[in-house]
């Protein structure tokens, strides 16, 4: 009896070339998406902008923001969830997402609260941005950095007549220091006693002045232009991942000199668009 050959089987010619079409697409797959999710990777305040043409992420120029390794010393970036983020009091939310206008606004108010480092004092500065981006579209787009940005602190009233003060210690009595933490610092006995020192109560706290907040010193806001109109869709094969919604980045970053050596500290806050959920417009 004569043996069939091997590649005359038409059955197991066609298993063997379903297997290899199988594992092309499986290659062509897993090549598609490891592409698309590494070109389009979006490091916040690291990351520029993308270049659709070439395919790449530009950066930015070092030393405008120091989310990645920088060769100053004395720098500490911590990144970690918004939510779990509780060294300031903060205000920080979505104001306007226009789908039409491609555009969002976010604003932020921030105030000492019991957690707050001693290292931060009245006077502190805080850098500040807000960077929105999404996973595998290489999508980023950021507000206008400011460096000026301050914590709202107590409010004080000053006494308008030195004979209404009382020393009996039922009212606690301040007088300015801009070396305090918070501005003002409690008057001493012999300053109670003089007559030409102006004396102040605290009538409000750092989060009711928060609230109230008008000066751009005290309150930031980041307009952000080109969102992406989403849901999305990758540029992945064979099947196109769904991007839902961007995530929002928020950055901190101050400085402060202890024992005579300069210090920065970044902080970068991650949210999703749930939690900054915008109090006019959104995504449809």
């Amino acid at each position: 009896m004569k043996k069939k050959l091997f590649g005359r089987n038409l059955f197991t010619l066609m298993i063997i070339i379903f297997g290899l079409l199988l594992i092309t697409l499986i290659v062509a797959s897993i090549t598609s998406y490891v592409s698309v999710s590494s070109s389009t990777k979006i490091t916040p305040f690291v990351s520029k902008s993308y270049n659709k043409d070439e395919n790449k992420v530009e950066d930015f120029d070092e030393g405008v923001y120091n989310a990645k390794t920088d060769k100053e010393k004395n720098i500490e970036v911590i990144k970690m969830n918004g939510k779990d983020f509780d060294k300031l009091g903060m205000m920080f939310s979505c104001t306007k997402y226009n789908e039409d206008d491609k555009t969002a606004s976010y604003e932020l108010k921030m105030y000492f609260n019991d957690n707050t480092p001693e290292e931060i004092k009245f006077s502190t500065q805080f850098t500040a941005n807000v960077c929105m981006t999404a996973k595998w579209l290489g999508f980023v787009t950021y507000g206008s950095k400011t460096t000026t940005m301050k914590l709202n602190s107590y409010g004080y009233s000053r006494v308008a007549d030195n004979k209404d003060i009382k020393k009996d210690g039922s009212v606690k009595y301040y007088v300015q220091d801009n070396n305090s933490r918070y501005g003002y610092r409690e008057a001493t006995e012999d300053e109670l006693n003089n007559n030409s020192t102006y004396k102040y109560t605290q009538k409000s706290t750092p989060e009711e002045n928060a609230k109230s907040a008008t000066s751009s010193t005290y309150r930031k806001t980041f307009n952000l232009s080109s969102v992406y109109d989403f849901p999305a869709k990758a540029n992945t094969f064979p099947i196109k991942v769904r991007v839902n919604e961007p995530t929002i980045y928020l950055y901190l970053e101050y400085k402060y000199t202890e024992k005579a050596v300069d210090h920065k500290k970044v902080y970068i806050l991650k949210y999703s668009y749930n939690e900054l959920k915008p109090a006019s417009g959104g995504i449809r």
